[in-house]
C-alpha cells in the first residue's frame, strides 16, 4: 500500500494516522478470521457438515471475544456489497473494504477463500484499489509449493 492510496479510503476528515489505524484493525480481524479457519480446518474428517464446521469457528471466535458480524450497511442502503448478476451489485464498487470470496467446486468438491481488498477513489488505476495483506496462509502455502 502506498500512503497516497490510503486518504481515499476513508472520508475526507479522517487522517492518514487514523486510516492507518483503521487498516490495521481490519488486517488484524482478517488474521484472526485465518487463523480459525485454520484451526478449524484442522479438526475436519470426512463426514463434518458445513453447518458443524461454522459452529465449530463461531465457538473459536467466541472464545476469543468476538460478538458477531453486523450486517452490511449497504443493503440497508438499497446496495450489495455483492458480486452478482441481480439489479442490486448492478453498481461500481464503493471506497471501502469489499470481500473477495470465490467459490470453487468441481465433481462435488469445493472450496472457498476470502480476502479483503480495498477500494479507493483515486483516479490512479495504480492506486484504486490494493488488497488489504499479501501475507496470507494460502499465498504462503502457494508460495511454498512452488
Amino acid at each position: 500500500m502506498t500512503s497516497a492510496a490510503a486518504p481515499a479510503v476513508a472520508s475526507a476528515v479522517a487522517s492518514p494516522g487514523e486510516i492507518a489505524v483503521e487498516l490495521s484493525g481490519f488486517r488484524e480481524v482478517q488474521r484472526l478470521a485465518y487463523a480459525c479457519a485454520e484451526t478449524v480446518a484442522a479438526r475436519l474428517e470426512p463426514g463434518v457438515t458445513e453447518r458443524e464446521a461454522a459452529r465449530m469457528q463461531r465457538e473459536w471466535l467466541r472464545e476469543r471475544g468476538v460478538r458477531d458480524c453486523d450486517a452490511p450497511h449497504g443493503h440497508r442502503d438499497g446496495w450489495s456489497p455483492l458480486w452478482s448478476p441481480y439489479r442490486f451489485s448492478d453498481h461500481p464498487p464503493h471506497p471501502g473494504p469489499w470481500a473477495v470470496e470465490p467459490h470453487l467446486g468441481f465433481r462435488g468438491t469445493g472450496a472457498k477463500f476470502e480476502e479483503i481488498l480495498m477500494v479507493t477513489d483515486s483516479g490512479d488505476p495504480e492506486q484504486s484499489a490494493f488488497w488489504l495483506d499479501d501475507d496470507l496462509p494460502h499465498v504462503r502455502r502457494w508460495a511454498e509449493a512452488k
